[in-house]
C-alpha cells in the first residue's frame, strides 16, 4: 500500500511541475529572452523530463522508423539553416507575414518561398495563421515565429542561428567527407573539405582566416 501510495504521489507531483513549467513558458509569450536557458535547477528537471520521455515514446516505435527519423533529421537542419540565412525569424520578429511578403523579403522565387515555408512549418520554426483551407493561395498565408523560429533571430542571446551557421558551414563540409578518413587515416576530412594541408593545425588555420 505504501509503495502504491509513493507512486501515486510522485506522479502527480511530475504532472503539477510539468503543468507549472508549460504555464510559466506557454508558446505565445512575447519576450525577447523567451528560449533562453532557464535556472539550472528547472533546466536539469527539464532536460531529465524530456530524456526520460523521449525514451519512452522510442520504445514505441519500430527500430527501421526510428533510424530513418534520425537520418532524415538533416532535412529539417538545411531547412532551419536556410530559413536563418535569408532572415525570416527577424522579419516574423516584427510581425505576421504573408508568404509573398517573405518572399521578396528574400528576393526569392514563389515556388521556392513556398517549397521552404512549407519546411519551416514542418520543423515547428513557423506557424501557419491562415491557409488550411484550399480556398487560400499559398502567398497569403500568414505566419509567424514559434518558440524555436524566435531562437533562430540574429540577436537572439542564445546565439543559436550562429552555432548553426557554424556547424553547417564549417563542420559538415568535413562531415559528408568522414568516410573518406575513416578507409584513409592520412587523410583529415576537416581540412579536404575547406581544401588545406592534412595537418593539426588546419582547423585553427581556417579560421585564422576567417576572423
Amino acid at each position: 500500500v505504501g509503495c502504491c501510495w509513493l507512486a501515486i504521489c510522485s506522479g502527480l507531483a511530475m504532472a503539477a511541475a510539468i503543468i507549472v513549467l508549460l504555464y510559466r513558458h506557454p508558446e505565445t509569450k512575447d519576450s525577447v529572452d523567451y528560449a533562453s536557458v532557464p535556472p539550472w535547477p528547472e533546466y536539469t528537471f527539464r532536460i531529465t523530463l524530456s530524456n526520460w520521455m523521449r525514451k519512452a515514446a522510442d520504445a514505441l516505435v519500430p527500430p527501421a522508423n526510428r533510424l530513418l527519423s534520425r537520418a532524415f533529421d538533416l532535412n529539417q537542419l538545411i531547412a532551419i539553416y536556410c530559413c536563418g540565412k535569408v532572415g525570416w525569424p527577424d522579419e516574423l520578429r516584427k510581425g505576421v507575414r504573408s508568404g509573398k511578403y517573405l518572399a521578396n523579403h528574400a528576393n526569392m522565387s514563389t515556388l521556392m518561398t513556398r517549397r521552404l515555408l512549407r519546411a519551416c512549418v514542418a520543423a515547428d520554426l513557423f506557424r501557419e495563421l491562415k491557409g488550411s483551407s484550399d480556398n487560400v493561395d499559398d502567398d497569403d498565408r500568414l505566419y509567424v515565429n514559434t518558440v524555436l523560429g524566435d531562437g533562430m533571430r540574429e540577436d537572439h542571446s542564445s546565439a543559436s542561428k550562429h552555432m548553426i551557421q557554424l556547424y553547417t558551414e564549417d563542420m559538415a563540409p568535413a562531415h559528408m567527407r568522414f568516410l573518406q578518413g575513416v578507409l584513409d587515416d592520412s587523410i583529415l576530412p576537416f581540412s579536404l573539405a575547406h581544401n588545406y594541408s592534412h595537418t593539426s593545425q588546419a582547423l585553427w588555420q581556417y579560421y585564422s582566416d576567417r576572423p
